[in-house]
């Protein structure tokens, strides 16, 4: 089938497979995404050739809705959920862990969107529970931007699967509805999201 060599060879894999990730290896990971993803996560230095990750930190706008950030991973492929992972696991190595737990939570909406698409209805359970073990141990920095930051990302790492992936059965089941405990999840700002720029 047309696609399948990418899917099998895809960076997702590794990046899931290895629990204590450096640095270079993410970098790596990232230009092997699509180049708009690459872009988005990286930063290039002409005159030195270096090649150095993009820091979310320094402007938050990337979370707003209809930023340029949100709109390159707003496709659900598994080129977004890697670069969503890779965005992560960077800003945790750099103690960014503010950033990191924005992160976690496009995530949850990556899932509750993809368990409305056919390509995904067999495997999105599967695919949570990899996610949630890649990303269930938050690595201390020195660099801690803010210590609650820290504890906020070590609970939410700390979560074990079953709640969420309850949601992402009873949204693929057809049964979630805009009322209770779904109703954040599923009153998702991507509709709003186009109508603001950068």
């Amino acid at each position: 089938m047309p696609g399948t060599a990418r899917v099998i060879s895809h960076p997702l894999w590794p990046l899931l497979s290895a629990r204590a990730v450096e640095e270079n290896q993410l970098i790596a990971l990232a230009q092997e995404l699509e180049p708009g993803f690459a872009s988005a996560l990286l930063k290039y230095d002409e005159l030195t050739r270096a090649i150095y990750f993009r820091n979310f930190s320094k402007d938050r706008s990337w979370y707003r809705p209809g930023s340029k950030f949100l709109r390159i991973i707003d496709r659900r492929s598994l080129d977004d959920l890697a670069a969503l992972v890779i965005a992560i696991k960077l800003h945790e190595l750099h103690g960014e862990y503010g950033v990191s737990r924005l992160l976690r939570e496009v995530v949850r909406h990556f899932f509750v969107e993809i368990s409305l698409m056919d390509d995904f209805e067999c495997v999105a359970e599967d695919l949570y529970r990899e996610v949630h073990g890649a990303l269930a141990e938050v690595p201390f920095s020195e660099k801690c931007d803010r210590e609650v930051f820290l504890v906020f990302a070590q609970v939410l790492a700390a979560e074990t699967p079953e709640r969420m992936l309850g949601i992402i059965r009873r949204v693929s089941a057809g049964r979630a509805t805009h009322v209770g405990e779904y109703s954040e999840i599923l009153r998702c700002s991507r509709t709003a999201a186009y109508v603001s720029g950068d």
